[in-house]
């Protein structure tokens, strides 16, 4: 059975729409859902929270949708962030890990540091990737640092909350299709299939 997915697609998650390509692609069964759809998360396997106004997500989803979220992921759905998704899930306490700002937009390179790890399967040493001000994330014990920017800092994070998986992107995968299985990869892997 595919995994299914939901896309978080409130008012404030303003990239939303550019998983349209890779999930059809792939041909996954997923749906967009708005702030007041996040009711409807427990009959998917994994929520997709893309790029957009940080600041935005947890006021526009509300506590209502907030709980409904945590609920999810703790019960073991799945989370996937992407730039605006992974620091939410920092604000959500989804994971322990400090994600840093740092500004800027265009093509960076990324080092696999986790070449085993089923998020990874596939890619290795240097992969290029777009960068829009993303987190530069510092794990926290018991996380895992899958891929790393120059920096040091962390680009993809794995971590676990309750029962349910978090993967978090920094930079945006969806932009390219030679990362497009890295999203997919991912994807499985939260939904835990």
């Amino acid at each position: 059975m595919p995994v299914k997915v939901a896309v978080y697609a409130g008012k404030p998650a303003v990239l939303a729409y550019e998983f349209l390509d890779p999930l059809r692609h792939f041909g996954l069964p997923f749906s967009f859902l708005r702030d007041e759809e996040l009711v409807k998360l427990p009959s998917y396997d994994v929520l997709l929270v893309p790029g957009g106004y940080t600041g935005n997500y947890i006021p526009s989803m509300g506590s209502k949708g907030v709980r409904i979220l945590l609920e999810f992921v703790e019960g073991g759905g799945g989370y996937v962030g992407v730039c605006a998704g992974a620091y939410v899930a920092g604000l959500l306490k989804l994971v322990k890990s400090e994600p840093v700002r740092v500004e800027g937009i265009g093509w960076v390179e990324i080092e696999v540091r986790k070449p085993d790890h089923p998020v990874m399967r596939g890619y290795s040493g240097k992969v290029r990737i777009h960068y829009q001000n993303g987190p530069h994330i510092r794990p926290a014990e018991g996380e895992e640092s899958l891929a790393t920017y120059a920096d040091g800092s962390t680009a993809i994070l794995s971590a676990k909350f309750g029962k349910g998986r978090v993967i978090l992107f920094s930079p945006h995968p969806e932009r390219s299709r030679s990362t497009w299985r890295m999203l997919l990869n991912a994807l499985l892997y939260a939904a835990q299939l």
